[in-house]
């Protein structure tokens, strides 16, 4: 069986990183490859600190050209590893057993091509990020041959690509055998630099049919409940939670997702199954999260969307707006500005023939470019 590698995030202690990666090698898997996930973080690897460190010595060189730039970079360098320390051990532990049951890891040296991998996919989530200088060579494929290059439905998280990234930007999209990307705002970007037409696919967790996810559902029987996930921080929101809390006559449990909240409700802590589980068996969402959002769609759940606070770039939330503007859900976002609540239940007839549609195109999509896989 022929092999394909995907480079994605999928070992940050985030439930829809890791989700979607498993979403991911279960399609590819289903049209007749075997999926295995590069497993990039491993150190004992030289081929992936090789990478490493021409992604440095990029971002160095970009730098050197704007001194202002490498204090921004590591100023958020440091917001993100601050998150990222508050993550529990015990989440890591449930997170880890997730990986080694689910995901195929390789630590093949990708920079020998011996044909062990046909080709190698690039995507889902925000793996190809423009804000920072210099971009990864990781993450663009740029180990391989363009002809083994295809990306799927990755997410720049950014309306607009900074004048220190443009030209490499420009040069790593042309070489590649298939472009897609997830958001519109990510269409526009490569559309204009590249100066051609582009898919619009789904994330992962929507690609794959619905049933596949109900795997993961456990039977509950206690008190009905709202899911509460967050990323971001959400105590100004805390008077929207209280009104939509007293208006369904049911508590907010929050699922912890290392973000320490200063609002005072049960916090869950799950596994990445469970999470599945626990978005399923509630009776209402709220989350400012796009996978968040997207398992509410999945299990058909009335939810409501809260404007991210975001550590480092607020251009973030186009990939939720795009996700809603699809499903004909804008109505669900609220932010401080426009705090108007839908609690309406929502009437997935229509969503569902959207995504039965997209999810045929997208799967298209990807099927035809593994074909060209020489």
């Amino acid at each position: 069986m022929e092999r394909i590698g995907i480079v994605t995030y999928y070992d940050l202690c985030n439930y829809g990183s890791v989700l979607q990666a498993y979403a991911l090698s279960t399609v590819i898997n289903d049209l007749g490859y075997e999926a295995q996930i590069l497993d990039y973080t491993n150190e004992s690897q030289s081929c992936f600190k090789k990478i490493k460190g021409k992604t440095y010595f990029n971002r160095v060189i970009t730098c050197l050209k704007s001194p202002r730039l490498l204090s921004n970079t590591s100023a958020v360098t440091l917001k993100n590893n601050k998150f990222v320390a508050d993550i529990s051990d015990n989440q890591k532990i449930l997170f880890k057993k997730f990986i080694d049951n689910n995901l195929k890891l390789s630590n093949v040296n990708i920079l020998k091509d011996d044909g062990y991998f046909k080709g190698y996919v690039c995507g889902s989530d925000q793996i190809w990020q423009i804000s920072v200088p210099g971009l990864h060579e990781f993450y663009y494929l740029r180990f391989t041959i363009a002809q083994k290059r295809i990306a799927y439905a990755p997410s720049f998280g950014s309306l607009s690509v900074p004048r220190f990234n443009e030209k490499r930007l420009k040069k790593y999209l042309s070489e590649f055998l298939a472009l897609s990307v997830r958001e519109d705002s990510g269409k526009e970007i490569v559309e204009q630099l590249i100066g051609k037409k582009i898919p619009q696919v789904l994330d992962p967790v929507l690609l794959i049919e619905p049933y596949f996810w109900k795997k993961f559902i456990k039977k509950y029987d206690g008190e009905k409940y709202i899911a509460g996930y967050f990323l971001g921080d959400i105590s100004n929101y805390a008077n929207i939670i209280e009104e939509i809390e007293k208006s369904l006559n049911a508590k907010v449990i929050l699922i912890d997702s290392g973000r320490k909240q200063k609002i005072d409700r049960a916090v869950k802590l799950v596994s990445p199954d469970e999470f599945v589980s626990f978005i399923a068996n509630s009776d209402y969402v709220i989350t400012d999260s796009l996978h968040g959002t997207e398992f509410s769609i999945v299990f058909e759940k009335s939810f409501t969307v809260l404007e991210r606070n975001y550590i480092t770039i607020p251009e973030q939330n186009t990939r939720l707006k795009s996700l809603l503007n699809l499903v004909k859900l804008q109505d669900r976002y609220v932010n401080m500005i426009k705090k108007d609540i839908n609690l309406k239940k929502i009437d997935y007839k229509q969503i569902k023939n959207i995504l039965s549609n997209e999810r045929i195109l997208s799967i298209k999509y990807l099927s035809d470019a593994l074909k060209k896989l020489k």
